[in-house]
């Protein structure tokens, strides 16, 4: 079946070139998810593999005469699907807006392809696949939540790629971004295990392409140890973030960003700890780097605010608290806008100021604003919708309203025990206030 697809000198050069593009594109698809693979990866791919100057035919022509030849013997088939993306809207607020989109995917049978890959030497293997990461690295975005969906639509065939480098000992950097990339969309998600898997796997390539002195390496370490600070890995994660400060040193250097950013991510361990001085000085450090480098009105600064109020909130310094909170809302309004994750974050935040103020009915109702923003975002599966449930549900247990509590202290502890280890801080905590609950009701 392999052979009628081959060039033939009996074919005109037209047909050639086509017959050429057919069994390079029955490669790649070998190496790509064989049940959902993007026909824009195949059509990218294919086009750097084969040059096709010398026919006159359009690539669009060229492409499809080559795929109907694998589908005439069921070696390649393809389907339309409807993809669901996000799109900002420019508003005063800005609006993330689902829409649907009909795209061609293609699919193959496993036995093909592994039949096609036993068939080709090492060497043109790792050149196909070579090929393959330099497209797909150019088509995953910056994770975003308005990216999330595009992420799902790559996911599949970014695992089978990262695992048949693997196979073949083909570690390059632009892989290593490929992993990273993952990692990121696994930490949005809270998927912390397959995050914690593929930055280790970034790091991994990193060493053997880039070195450790590299400031993407620190990047990643940095990454690692956020993923750390979510499971409450504190040690592991204050190892990682100052290895990540110490690279950062004497490569970008102290007033550099992204130093900033490392600066912040440390403090906010620190703050986690009850280490609240260390934090502050931390904190502190990293605004003051970001008034002269990202500017007042950038979201970053933004969320620095936020994470030092957060520490005066912890020592009881309100009035300070809800001064930097509020000024962190502000920019948000300016920059991210009042439906992005983080400016509910903010919200929830200002609200536990008012709680530990004794202003009860001003603390649900930004609490209630965080909980709607966050059902629309990232959706109530997600182990930070389950902090502001329990947010608001420890404002009703302050005010004797027990039954409300509970029935929302059950609601997050079902969330995180779906998406947190069972020891995690947070789920522990959540068995605690429902049996809490449960004792004050009778139950």
């Amino acid at each position: 079946m392999f052979e009628k697809i081959k060039p033939k000198e009996t074919q005109s050069k037209d047909d050639q070139i086509i017959s050429r593009l057919a069994v390079a594109l029955l490669n790649i698809s070998a190496f790509c998810s064989a049940d959902q693979i993007p026909e824009e990866i195949l059509k990218d791919t294919l086009f750097k593999l084969i040059d096709t100057s010398e026919t006159t035919l359009s690539n669009e022509t060229l492409f499809a005469e080559a795929f109907r030849q694998l589908q005439r013997f069921d070696l390649l088939n393809s389907r339309i699907e409807i993809f669901e993306y996000l799109k900002k809207r420019e508003t005063p607020e800005i609006v993330y807006i689902p829409y649907q989109k009909e795209e061609t995917v293609y699919q193959s049978h496993r036995t093909i392809q592994k039949i096609v890959k036993l068939n080709l030497e090492k060497e043109a293997q790792k050149e196909i696949l070579n090929e393959i990461i330099i497209v797909f690295n150019g088509f995953i975005p910056w994770v975003y939540l308005e990216t999330w969906k595009i992420y799902e639509k790559y996911l599949s065939n970014a695992e089978n790629i990262i695992q048949e480098a693997q196979k073949l000992e083909f570690p390059t950097e632009k892989l290593g971004t490929i992993c990273n990339q993952i990692a990121l969309y696994q930490d949005d998600l809270a998927q912390y295990e397959k995050a914690i898997q593929y930055y280790e796997e970034a790091l991994k390539i990193g060493e053997k392409t880039i070195g450790k002195e590299h400031p993407n390496y620190a990047i990643r370490l940095n990454n690692l140890a956020i993923v750390y600070q979510s499971q409450g890995r504190y040690a592991e994660a204050i190892e990682k973030f100052k290895e990540a400060l110490k690279i950062g040193e004497k490569t970008i250097g102290k007033k550099h960003p992204d130093y900033a950013t490392r600066l912040n991510n440390l403090a906010i361990v620190y703050q986690s700890q009850g280490r609240y001085e260390e934090a502050i000085e931390k904190f502190k450090e990293a605004i003051k780097i970001g008034e002269k480098t990202i500017g007042k009105e950038h979201p970053d600064y933004a969320t620095r605010l936020s994470n030092l109020a957060i520490v005066y909130q912890s020592q009881g310094r309100y009035e300070e608290a809800i001064e930097k909170f509020k000024e962190a809302i502000k920019i948000g309004e300016k920059t991210i806008g009042k439906e992005h994750p983080d400016y509910a974050t903010r919200l929830s935040n200002l609200a536990i100021v008012y709680r530990s103020q004794g202003r009860y009915e001003e603390a649900i109702e930004k609490y209630e604003e965080a909980i709607k923003i966050g059902e629309k975002t990232i959706g109530k599966e997600h182990p930070d919708y389950a902090i502001r449930l329990n947010n608001l549900a420890n404002v009703y247990y302050s005010q004797g309203k027990y039954q409300e509590a509970l029935d929302l202290y059950e609601e997050a502890l079902r969330i995180d025990e779906k998406t947190l280890p069972e020891n995690h801080p947070y789920t522990i905590q959540d068995r605690k206030n429902v049996a809490h609950c449960r004792a004050m009701l009778g139950k």
